[in-house]
């Protein structure tokens, strides 16, 4: 995914590449920012392999709180 593909009209790809291990979002509308509050789940996998790492970020209106969960 390139950093200026726009997913669902809202979000962007962050990082310098999956190549390098980078994955991320940007939030860029605030149309609807009620919407992106909450819980979020980043989930990875390596290729071939069925374990997984994720993580849980909360995403508040006064900031992010992390808890790292892999």
């Amino acid at each position: 995914m390139h950093s200026d593909t726009l997913v669902l009209g809202r979000y962007l790809y962050e990082g310098d590449g999956l190549d390098k291990g980078e994955c991320g979002i940007r939030i860029v509308s605030g149309l609807n920012e009620d919407e992106d509050l909450g819980k979020w789940t980043c989930v990875a996998r390596l290729q071939g392999r069925t374990a997984e790492a994720f993580d849980f970020i909360t995403l508040r209106r006064e900031g992010m709180l992390t808890t790292n969960q892999s």
